[in-house]
């Protein structure tokens, strides 16, 4: 069941001498979501997030984290369970992801996220994901996570309904708001209006809605 939860948070700046600079996370059954993780810092694993158990990260941004020895991103240690890996659902990475032993398989599963580069392994397994891809943050070096416009990242996540299914969370709905307060994909894609929204990867969500066919309102 469900034992804690990181929701609509700002995790930077932080430095650690042990594993997990931004997060750590030691058992079974939590959650990340909607939280931007990012210049955090480790003297040795997981500069963004060490994740020692079955954890859910979901609509997440970690970018710009640093380990001094591996998984600047993220560090997944062994789950208890194969058959239950940690999820990255709808998430946008940036740095080194590594399952520890790396021999190990399905230690991580990750859905309809963005690598700024491939991911190796047989320890991570991966759906609909965008590599090598740049998000096109509205301007990173300022802190500003945001997406801009033109960004593959936007109207890529996985469908709000499939995302509880994905992590086999209870029938609600767990990704709205996201961080800023902002309802996750009122209306989608024009092709899209009807079906399941498709919300935006990472913890910030565009606002687009469409009152009519002729109308088009931006707002933000």
């Amino acid at each position: 069941g469900l034992l804690g939860e990181i929701r609509n948070c700002k995790v930077w700046a932080n430095v650690s001498d042990g594993s997990g600079g931004g997060i750590r996370n030691p058992w079974n059954g939590n959650r990340v979501v909607n939280c931007l993780i990012f210049d955090n810092e480790t003297g040795t694993l997981g500069g963004g997030l060490y994740l020692d158990g079955i954890v859910d990260v979901v609509h997440c941004t970690i970018v710009g984290n640093r380990a001094k020895d591996d998984g600047a991103a993220i560090m997944v240690n062994q789950p208890p369970s194969a058959s239950n890996p940690t999820y990255l659902v709808s998430s946008i990475v940036s740095g080194m992801i590594r399952p520890a032993p790396r021999d190990k398989k399905n230690l991580l599963t990750a859905v309809n996220c963005c690598f700024d580069s491939e991911l190796t392994g047989d320890g991570v397994a991966c759906t609909d994901c965008i590599f090598g891809e740049n998000p096109k943050f509205v301007n990173a070096a300022a802190g500003d996570y945001h997406l801009k416009k033109r960004s593959p990242c936007r109207d890529a996540g996985l469908p709000v309904a499939d995302i509880r299914w994905k992590t086999g969370w209870e029938k609600s709905n767990l990704v709205d708001p996201e961080m800023e307060g902002h309802p996750r994909a009122l209306v989608s894609k024009v092709e899209n209006v009807g079906l399941d929204p498709i919300p935006d990867m990472g913890c910030y969500e565009h606002e687009v809605v469409l009152t009519d066919p002729g109308t088009l309102i931006l707002v933000r």
